[in-house]
């Protein structure tokens, strides 16, 4: 096996695991909301499958926070960019809220 084989077979493993990744992290149902940090380095979604995803704007790769479980599926998603902070609005009428900068509910 030459270096160009090689090189083919560690891109392919490397692509293979990059699906892997952005597949665990995905939503299962709909985007209910959409928002782009402060700084426009993470981009937050929240969707009906009760998933947070945190996403990455230059590499389009999920955090490794991600998924965060909210204890209800998302409806809505507001984001103040003064404060970097995104209320989420929930099925079961509960408000959970985000901070953008330090990636935590």
């Amino acid at each position: 096996v030459d270096q160009a084989e090689r090189d083919r077979i560690s891109f392919m493993e490397a692509e293979e695991k990059r699906k892997a990744i952005v597949q665990r992290a995905s939503h299962e149902g709909a985007v209910v909301g959409i928002a782009i940090d402060s700084l426009n380095k993470t981009v937050v979604t929240v969707g009906a499958d009760s998933k947070l995803v945190l996403w990455n704007f230059v590499t389009h790769m999920p955090n490794k926070k991600s998924p965060i479980m909210l204890p209800s599926p998302a409806t809505k998603l507001t984001h103040v960019r003064d404060s970097d902070l995104a209320a989420i609005a929930m099925r079961d009428f509960g408000v959970a809220v985000f901070d953008c900068s330090s990636l935590s509910i």
